[in-house]
């Protein structure tokens, strides 16, 4: 990014190819030049170290020592109060050793009054992000985009905005900042216990009779179904269960749940599905000529028909593509193939395993110094996309997809 204030003061801001900020330099009007770089968990400001980012805090260099700060956050995982045992008593004196406390409006925007800094700032504050102060703004780097607290909106459209047709293109969290933090389209969580080796995957469709009546209505000419029928047929999905998984020689024990929650309207279905950034939206439709079970990556909308929802594998092989896999010819020694792939007979098969869960453990492995991870997963027709707080905040590490997932709509 770049932006030029004035005709005059710039700002510039680089980005890995996997999207991690790694500089940030500004240039005023008198030359001055000012930048703060990043590498891993370490932040320098103009060259010299200034903190190191760990999964409660930061440690801060103070000439030749080095300080731990904590955080405690809100249910929203805002920062509220930062602290640190100054005088190594092992004790926290809460005027004294009160770093800094943070108070939002319901948007992000500070209330002042109420902060109270000692030592260097920390930056990171509302949502956990950096706030961007340089010449006087007030803006959050969420990554993606760039968030406005005193107007409660973006500075861009949301690159995500066709699975949020309900909102604005700029709105945060649904305008519900309260209960909401702002939904990242991803499709799929994962949950690494490294303590037991456990991996919880947490898939889940949002699915509302009232969809097929307000779809209609909005010049859809498929024929959505808005009895509950089929829901049996979708009790069933390969998936479910618990696994015994070995990845790079390491046992792990997976433990997945795919649910279908159902919404009384279209509307709260809706919300649902964009309020939970680790979600998908699902179509149910009669069968028709030329109408086949699809997903679209996307846009995290998953299509079924009623005839394909009784053949029990389409719902997982659907399911195989919200995890992140392409279409792969595959098989295990038994000659059973992926649950991926077109041919028959077809299963969740030990390699399905390996090929979704392998970029989940690589991250994990990766940060240290925390038990349980959790990693929210976006697909892609080429590239899937992980996010993950690495310790100094969110980032994001793509790979590549696993098969074919340009072609979605096709007989199973």
């Amino acid at each position: 990014y770049l932006f030029v204030f004035s005709g005059v003061d710039t700002l510039r801001m680089l980005y890995t190819a996997s999207g991690k900020k790694y500089l940030k330099k500004s240039i005023d009007s008198n030359g001055q030049i000012n930048y703060k770089s990043q590498a891993r968990n370490f932040e320098y400001v103009n060259g010299v170290l200034e903190s190191i980012a760990h999964s409660e805090g930061r440690t801060t260099k103070n000439g030749f020592s080095f300080q731990n700060e904590f955080t405690i956050k809100d249910h929203l995982g805002n920062p509220r109060i930062y602290f640190a045992d100054l005088n190594g008593n092992d004790k926290i004196e809460s005027n004294s050793e009160t770093l800094q406390k943070e108070e939002f409006f319901p948007f992000g925007l500070e209330a002042k009054s109420n902060s109270n800094v000692i030592g260097t700032e920390n930056l990171y504050k509302f949502g956990s992000k950096e706030k961007i102060d340089d010449f006087g703004l007030d803006w959050i780097d969420f990554g993606a985009r760039f968030y406005i607290p005193s107007i409660g909106r973006w500075n861009s459209v949301d690159p995500l905005a066709e699975k949020f047709l309900m909102w604005s293109p700029y709105n945060y969290a649904l305008n519900s900042p309260l209960t909401y933090v702002d939904p990242d389209g991803r499709n799929a969580e994962f949950i690494h216990d490294r303590k037991t080796n456990t991996i919880r995957v947490n898939v889940v469709y949002h699915w509302s009779p009232e969809s097929a009546k307000v779809l209609k209505e909005e010049g859809s000419n498929l024929n959505f179904v808005s009895n509950t029928d089929w829901m049996e047929d979708a009790a069933i999905n390969e998936w479910n269960g618990t696994e015994q998984v070995k990845i790079d020689g390491k046992e792990y024990t997976v433990k997945t749940t795919v649910k279908i929650k159902i919404h009384d309207t279209h509307a709260a279905a809706m919300q649902a599905f964009a309020s939970n950034p680790n979600s998908n939206f699902l179509q149910v439709v009669e069968d028709a000529p030329g109408v086949t079970s699809n997903y679209a990556s996307n846009s995290g909308v998953i299509t079924m028909t009623t005839g394909q929802l009784k053949r029990k594998r389409t719902y997982a092989h659907e399911t195989a593509h919200v995890l992140g896999l392409g279409h792969n010819t595959y098989k295990n020694a038994q000659g059973v193939y992926s649950i991926s792939s077109y041919s028959t007979p077809r299963n969740v098969i030990q390699q399905d395993w390996v090929n979704v869960l392998r970029p989940v453990v690589n991250i994990s492995n990766s940060v240290t110094g925390r038990r349980f991870m959790g990693i929210g997963l976006q697909t892609g027709s080429e590239e899937n996309t992980y996010r993950y707080n690495n310790g100094m905040g969110i980032t994001n590490k793509m790979y590549p997809v696993i098969g074919d997932m340009e072609d979605h709509d096709h007989e199973h």
